[in-house]
């Protein structure tokens, strides 16, 4: 009597690799495509986060507080959102930052994920930071916001976040 034995052959092994490398190739740009949405995501709602922590500290202390682009996490820098940011309040009445009224800091640099793959981009009236009064409204006048972009050329989206003087943020999405 003649023995059955069971496994593959060598043509059907050949076969289901060809398939799931086939399927493979057509799914990574695809899942490329939804990483880079996801790191703009994750960028917009830290630095949306961010805004509103300044802006409930200037409401919980009753005094002003603010937010600025900071690339070492100690002083505050202009336009380099992308490196991170420091959240202060202003325990002396001056209206300005100063070193020793840091409440939280968000370093990119310092965390090891300086290289980004996405920039943000501020308006004029955003470039050093804001500032909120015990109110929670914005101190300074001006359109004030942030444009998200992705840097690896494949993302077909935008963020937008606008701070209005009332200190209330709206994000939008474009698409591109």
């Amino acid at each position: 009597m003649k023995s059955q034995q069971a496994g593959f052959t060598l043509l059907e092994l050949v076969l289901t690799l060809t398939v799931v490398t086939v399927l493979i190739t057509l799914a990574i740009p695809s899942f490329q495509s939804t990483l880079n949405r996801n790191r703009m995501a994750t960028k917009s709602n830290d630095i949306v986060t961010a805004i509103n922590y300044a802006r409930t500290e200037a409401i919980t202390r009753s005094q002003v507080s603010g937010i600025c682009p900071s690339t070492d996490g100690v002083n505050c820098t202009d336009d380099t959102w992308n490196q991170g940011w420091i959240v202060w309040s202003d325990d002396n009445g001056n209206n300005a930052f100063d070193a020793n009224e840091v409440v939280r800091v968000n370093n990119l640099a310092a965390s090891g994920n300086a290289v980004e793959l996405v920039e943000v981009i501020a308006t004029a009236s955003i470039r050093g930071g804001m500032t909120f009064t015990p109110l929670g409204i914005v101190f300074e006048a001006g359109n004030k916001s942030l444009t998200i972009n992705d840097l690896t050329g494949t993302a077909s989206q935008q963020s937008v976040i606008q701070i209005e003087a009332s200190g209330r943020i709206n994000r939008t999405t474009i698409d591109l």
